[in-house]
């Protein structure tokens, strides 16, 4: 499947790749947390460049369950 048939079909579905990948780095983060590890190892095994990117999005995900 193309990369524009895959968004479009994402996209007549409600969803979006980002949205995707956001839910998933979210559970596998809470997964990560719950054995120990540190933020920094977090943020690389989810693919985050940088601990503050990883540190951002939680923030973000704490204020959408609040």
């Amino acid at each position: 499947m193309s990369c524009s048939k895959l968004y479009r079909q994402l996209k007549s579905e409600g969803s979006s790749y980002s949205n995707i990948l956001d839910q998933v780095r979210q559970k596998d983060a809470g997964k990560y947390k719950s054995t120990g590890m540190g933020d920094s190892n977090i943020a690389i095994n989810l693919g985050f460049q940088e601990a503050a990117s990883n540190y951002k999005t939680r923030k973000r995900w704490q204020q959408k369950i609040t």
